[in-house]
């Protein structure tokens, strides 16, 4: 005998405009939070979502939670849909997974991104000629990134035939690189493992 629940519990659920609009109207009138004045549902949302690292799709890297608060209603997503971009670091290992990330993005998305980070720095010298690529370099001047302010360079331990000295003077470089994308971005320099907080300009 067909488990009847179990086949329906699979079936798509289709949700009419009408029932929506009663949801959002229930979710207005009921929810804790959303019962709460706009200015402190502001602050809440900057305190759940802000001062994050976000990692693109395809770094093989989970997002945290925090981001399934967006998708909660449809009202929530209206109010604080473009915080996780300003308030927070969108975090890459490979420039191409930040191309293709940024891609996606609606313009107004795209604007709200004021901090990025270069993660997992550990060979800085393949770093510095990665991050100074032809291809790289024409991404960041495309203008896709109107709203970028500041970028974070994540290193990591350097190899053991690799001195701290010789790392800094390629993160060094590196930040020179950066500064080529854009006129007036900040670089910061930050440790592997440290909270983004701990970050140092370079």
């Amino acid at each position: 005998m067909t488990d009847t629940k179990s086949v329906t519990e699979e079936l798509p659920v289709k949700i009419s405009s009408d029932e929506k609009n009663e949801a959002t109207k229930r979710n207005t009138a009921e929810s804790p939070l959303l019962r709460l004045p706009a200015e402190l549902r502001n602050e809440i949302y900057k305190y759940a979502l802000g001062r994050h690292v976000y990692p693109v799709p395809g770094d093989g890297r989970k997002n945290p939670r925090a981001l399934n608060l967006v998708r909660v209603c449809r009202q929530i997503q209206q109010e604080a849909a473009f915080l996780p971009y300003s308030l927070s670091v969108l975090s890459s290992r490979m420039a191409i997974h930040l191309e293709e990330f940024v891609s996606r993005l609606s313009i107004s998305q795209r604007n709200a991104i004021e901090t990025i980070q270069l993660s997992e720095i550990g060979y800085a010298e393949c770093s510095y000629s990665y991050w100074n690529g032809e291809d790289v370099s024409e991404f960041f001047h495309s203008g896709k990134l109107n709203g970028l302010q500041t970028v974070v360079i994540e290193k990591v331990c350097p190899a053991v035939w690799l001195s701290l000295e010789h790392q800094d003077q390629e993160i060094r470089k590196l930040a020179q690189v950066v500064r080529s994308w854009k006129a007036g971005i900040t670089v910061m320099v930050r440790d592997y493992g440290d909270d983004v907080d701990l970050s140092v300009e370079c």
